[in-house]
Parts: structure tokens; C-alpha cells; sequence
């Protein structure tokens, strides 16, 4: 079996209902759970996409990653955002982009997740446009709610000082 990206969601524009995937030769295996879930609280089905199949997901709404198992045919696919009710998707590039999204509306000071909780992903980070920053909470590390966050609103933490002076890559590992 060979692994594709971590488990992750997509940060699409709101106009974009789904991706669809074709797979035109080989096999690929999608391991899909809710995006509302948060840790490993749900265990992920497994969709088994074979040559032919055409799979239709909101990527924002369920939390993916992909594996190929082991096949004499190579494992090719197509895919493509799409949009319902005449609205087109917006031109650019957005798709594939990790992000971790609220799964139900919080207020300041709210804690988002624990660390134990936090993605295996790096969380984008912004000086100006920051929804959220990492704090301890009763000896833990957390991530907390700087402004009101809608339900389905992606994670943004604040810069620190020392990445504002540095101009680091803007982007907060969830390791750290």
C-alpha cells in the first residue's frame, strides 16, 4: 500500500459544492470521516475507487487522505471542483490546501483544541486576519478563539512577534 497525503480537508471557496474523482486505471482507496469529528474520535470508512468509479465529496466537508494498494495497473485519476446552480467556481489555485475548519461556531476565548487534538498539519498564520492563537489553558497548550468563528470557518492563528520581525513562513506546526 502506498500512502497519499495525511489525513486533511480542503480550504474551497464557498461556491464549490464538491470535487468529483474518476479513476480511469488501477485502484485508490479514500479514507473519509466527518470534518465535524475532532482527534480520532471516528474511525474513517474506506470507499474503494476502482477504474470507472466516479466518486463526488465535499473535501471540506470530510476530513481524507487517499492509498493505493498494490495492483498490476498503475493507479491514475482525474479530479475537478465543481459548483451547483449555475454559480461558476472561482478561477485559482485553492484546492488541495490544508486547513482545519471549525466544526461548530465558537466565541472569544473558546478552546478550539487541545494538544492533543491538533491536526498533524501546519495551521496558516496571519498578523491581520488571525481568528484564533495558541495559549496555555490550564497547563496545556490550546488553541483559543480570538473573535467570534463560524461553523465551517478555517483555523488562522496569530503571528508571534518574533515571526513578524523574522518573516517566517507564516504557518504554525502543530508540534510546536
Amino acid at each position: 500500500v502506498v500512502a497519499g497525503r495525511p489525513e486533511h480537508t480542503d480550504a474551497l471557496p464557498e461556491s464549490v459544492a464538491g470535487t468529483w474523482h474518476v479513476q480511469l486505471s488501477g485502484a485508490k482507496d479514500w479514507h473519509v470521516r466527518p470534518a465535524a469529528t475532532t482527534g480520532r474520535d471516528v474511525s474513517p470508512s474506506i470507499v474503494r475507487c476502482a477504474r470507472g468509479d466516479v466518486l463526488l465529496i465535499d473535501t471540506r466537508a470530510w476530513r481524507h487522505c487517499t492509498t493505493l494498494p498494490v495492483d498490476r495497473e498503475p493507479s491514475i485519476s482525474l479530479a475537478r471542483d465543481f459548483s451547483l446552480g449555475g454559480a461558476a467556481a472561482p478561477s485559482g489555485s485553492y484546492g488541495n490546501v490544508d486547513a482545519t475548519l471549525a466544526a461548530r461556531a465558537a466565541e472569544p476565548g473558546d478552546v478550539l483544541l487541545t494538544e492533543d487534538d491538533l491536526p498533524d498539519c501546519a495551521l496558516p498564520r496571519s498578523s491581520d486576519n488571525a481568528n484564533c492563537r495558541v495559549d496555555e489553558v490550564a497547563g496545556r497548550l490550546c488553541l483559543v478563539a480570538t473573535r467570534r468563528i463560524a461553523a465551517g470557518e478555517a483555523f488562522v492563528a496569530e503571528e508571534s512577534e518574533e515571526e513578524e520581525s523574522s518573516g517566517d513562513d507564516g504557518e504554525l506546526d502543530s508540534e510546536e
